[in-house]
């Protein structure tokens, strides 16, 4: 910027972003001239919740990636819980909860145990818009995503971080990277699954 020098160069940018870029130039936040400069070629991507059509065969792509040429298998039960899973991180959290998956993964198989418990919990149904007492106590009730079975999600996440554990020697910083999840969230588990000390 501002030289006098013609200076050749050979580049190529590939940007992303989440923003709305007419938005940010007509606020202010980025450049026009700057952009008009990198923006030779725009592709708008939908976030992977308005697209659950191409969740398999992205599973079927990252899980190559991820254990090379003989991944293991999906059971209908795993599969149908990435199907329905909103991803509000996208291609990045799938990713990562297949990392984990294969690393948790028993007989060359991903059943809905070695998945996230955010990913296996049932989503929580829509109230509905009924109007009157009865309906608005239902109405808050059904608002509430429905409890699953005493401890169940309790011990298959306690079980993901032991097995994560035992998987790293009891590495709490590449357990935290395996689980997806931050080191401080990592330590809470540990005290609330009284896992502080290793078996």
């Amino acid at each position: 910027m501002g030289g006098v020098r013609k200076v050749e160069v050979n580049v190529r940018i590939v940007a992303a972003t989440k923003r709305n870029l007419d938005a940010v130039v007509s606020e202010g936040s980025f450049r026009s001239d700057l952009l008009y400069r990198i923006n030779g070629f725009q592709i708008d991507l939908a976030p992977l919740r308005e697209r659950p059509e191409d969740i398999e065969p992205l599973t079927g792509y990252l899980l190559k990636q991820v254990a090379g040429t003989s991944p293991p298998e999906l059971t209908p039960e795993a599969s149908s819980a990435l199907r329905t899973y909103s991803w509000p991180g996208n291609v990045r959290q799938l990713k990562n909860c297949l990392e984990r998956a294969v690393i948790l993964s028993n007989n060359g198989r991903i059943t809905l145990s070695e998945l996230p418990p955010e990913v296996t919990r049932p989503p929580a149904p829509v109230p509905s818009a009924t109007t009157g007492p009865q309906s608005e106590a239902s109405a808050d009730s059904a608002a509430l995503p429905p409890a699953p079975p005493s401890g169940s999600l309790r011990e298959v996440e306690r079980q993901q971080i032991l097995a994560a554990l035992e998987q790293t020697g009891w590495h709490r910083g590449k357990t935290a990277e395996i689980l997806g999840i931050s080191p401080s969230t990592l330590y809470r588990r540990l005290r609330d699954y009284d896992l502080e000390r290793r078996r």
